[in-house]
């Protein structure tokens, strides 16, 4: 399960990070306007200029770039789709136990649950930006379905292929831009994604292919954290520039709703999902590792004593699509 992932091959790249305390603006412009002319960055003034007056504002559009500042400092990044790009996710290290995910972890269990309605022997299951693999390794052994996935990090997937291979389960899972995918159109039950479509700046697209490859009567399931509410807030706090990576603007429902594709679409609906948890939570950016480690495990286990989903406490924000 990814709390940030992405299914496809174009990036976003950060060019600069440019912090006021460390580099007067004149040096700036002295030493970097090289650099970004050869990245294609233009109005660069303009991004020094919103920073010499601390200014928060949100994403500006100049000359096909897009620059976001945040509390003194600028991130500039070429305008294309994906916020995050395959190198960010094969920077993480993928330490993958060989077994049935544990739902004695509070997300574990509420996106089973979610996935369990729809699961049944022998559902052709997708995974879009699948690693490491464990939600589908719980369909196939839980469930029994018959499970694929689509991973576009080369790292990420060949983990997840090695969790497989290890654990004698069968998976048909492909290394490709989904938007791309060699997976024809009608061929699943059910697709669904976990923290996927909000590392796109326009996610339209990749919804679209999640209804295309289903069969007509299936159904997507897809995710996005809710830091549209308090996580967002206190993500905000812990790690400012995670958020960079998350497209804020479909974090609510009717955003989600207007992502449907209207031509495929039969049955749309969005609403929050989950009890508290502190798995899309970077405590760790924060606090030391054995303390982060500890609050965590607390909250999660505030989340399993949670009787009931309250939406205003809800992680998750979920977009459910039949297809017509």
């Amino acid at each position: 399960m990814r709390s940030e992932t992405s299914g496809t091959s174009s990036t976003w790249t950060i060019c600069h990070i440019l912090h006021l305390q460390q580099v007067p603006p004149h040096e700036l412009i002295a030493g970097d306007q090289g650099r970004c002319k050869e990245n294609r960055l233009t109005n660069l003034s303009t991004v020094l200029a919103l920073i010499a007056r601390r200014e928060y504002a949100k994403p500006l559009q100049s000359g096909g770039t897009r620059f976001q500042i945040l509390l003194g400092e600028a991130v500039v990044m070429e305008n294309e789709s994906d916020l995050a790009g395959p190198k960010h996710w094969d920077s993480r290290a993928l330490r993958v136990s060989r077994r049935s995910p544990s739902r004695l972890n509070v997300t574990v269990a509420d996106l089973t649950d979610l996935l369990s309605a729809h699961l049944r022997p022998g559902t052709s299951v997708l995974e879009v930006g699948c690693a490491p693999g464990k939600f589908l390794l719980w369909c196939a052994l839980e469930r029994q379905a018959k499970v694929s996935g689509v991973e576009y990090a080369p790292k990420s997937a060949e983990a997840t292929r090695e969790l497989f291979r290890d654990m004698q389960v069968p998976i048909d899972l492909r290394t490709e831009d989904f938007l791309q995918t060699s997976f024809p159109p009608g061929s699943f039950d059910l697709v669904f994604s976990f923290g996927v479509i909000e590392h796109f700046d326009d996610p339209r697209p990749i919804v679209r292919k999640h209804v295309e490859v289903l069969r007509p009567g299936g159904r997507a399931i897809i995710t996005v954290p809710n830091y549209g509410g308090f996580y967002g807030t206190i993500q905000s706090k812990l790690d400012r520039s995670n958020l960079l990576l998350h497209n804020l603007d479909i974090m609510n429902h009717q955003s989600l709703s207007a992502l449907a594709p209207a031509d495929l679409s039969g049955e749309v609906r969005t609403y929050a999902w989950g009890r508290l948890t502190p798995w899309i939570l970077s405590f760790d950016k924060r606090l030391p590792p054995a303390l982060a480690r500890s609050f965590a495990l607390g909250v999660n286990v505030l989340g399993l004593l949670q009787p009931v989903m309250i939406s205003k406490m809800a992680p998750w924000l979920v977009l459910e699509i039949s297809r017509r």
